[in-house]
């Protein structure tokens, strides 16, 4: 502003007037740029003004931070256009893996259910020709012929569970749990007990669920090391899902193998000794992790597991 000397008042007054319009009028262009950016509009056109040397300033800051946003932006684009190609390679190559699996799992049932049946006629053709020693071998053929059957149908279980849903219905938990445990063998020691009252009802793929509750369920009973002991199944309801829990008082499991068990084969016991093929838990991980949820253990050694999953409501 010029100096005031030798003004009228009429003339400082509308001097202080131009310089306040100036001054709201470049302001509130700023505050327009803020706002624009605040919505995501970072191409919004940036003006220096002249004559007021602060807003002068802040302008070109604002300007320059313009130029930044825009260049994060541009690299934000570019990067997430990368993420999304991975994604699909990913998605593309686990389908592709899941064929192969079930492929192959599928083309080895045949020569298996040879071997198993030779095996079977040798026995009967030379029932008490052989020795000690090679009616052992015969018997040790027989079980790994039986495990190469379980591990086989265990893969294709584990191929099947990446296929999308095709029988979505209403499904009763608890009646489906009691019938599982109906058809669960156990020795005589081993109680299984399922919470009382009324169990949810779920939208789901019948086969899917059940798969998950018998692989839990049966795991509780078959390594179960004590001559008695018991396999609760109960559930707790969460805002948005159910948890379902299935605790034995068994051996447990250590730490550091609670990712292993969830892995493919990743079975703590040899096969030999569990007769297991090794796949459930990671079929019901792939099974449950498929419609949005989690699963998981809780365990101490010598006191028992908790294996727990959550099912979205």
């Amino acid at each position: 502003m010029t100096t005031t000397n030798n003004k009228s008042a009429e003339e400082i007054q509308a001097e202080f007037d131009a310089y306040r319009e100036m001054v709201e009028s470049q302001t509130q262009a700023m505050l327009d740029v803020v706002a624009a950016v605040a919505v995501g509009n970072f191409d919004v056109p940036v003006e220096v003004p002249e004559g007021i040397e602060v807003l002068s300033e802040l302008t070109v800051g604002l300007s320059f931070m313009l130029d930044e946003l825009r260049d994060f932006e541009n690299k934000q684009d570019t990067y997430q256009s990368a993420i999304e190609e991975r994604l699909d390679e990913l998605r593309r190559v686990n389908h592709e893996l899941d064929q192969f699996a079930y492929i192959v799992s599928h083309d080895l049932k045949a020569p298996a259910r040879n071997i198993g049946a030779l095996v079977d006629i040798l026995q009967e053709e030379l029932e008490g020709k052989l020795d000690e020693d090679t009616e052992e071998y015969m018997a040790l053929l027989q079980q790994r012929t039986e495990l190469m059957h379980e591990m086989i149908d265990g893969v294709l279980a584990y191929a099947r569970a990446g296929y999308a849903s095709k029988s979505i219905e209403e499904v009763d938990v608890g009646y489906l749990v009691h019938g599982i445990a109906k058809m669960l063998a156990r020795p005589e020691g081993i109680k299984l007990e399922i919470m009382e009252g009324e169990w949810p009802t779920l939208h789901a793929d019948t086969v899917k669920l059940a798969q998950v509750f018998n692989n839990l369920m049966e795991n509780g009973v078959k390594y179960h090391d004590k001559d008695e002991g018991v396999v609760r199944v109960r559930f707790v309801e969460e805002e948005d899902c159910y948890q379902f829990l299935v605790e034995d008082d068994g051996p447990g499991v250590a730490e550091e193998h609670f990712e292993k068990i969830f892995s493919l084969f990743g079975q703590l016991q040899s096969r030999d000794k569990s007769g297991s093929s090794g796949v459930g838990l990671t079929t019901s991980k792939k099974i449950v992790e498929g419609v949005g949820g989690e699963i998981g253990v809780e365990s101490v050694v010598g006191e028992g597991s908790v294996f727990w999953f959550k099912w979205p409501k």
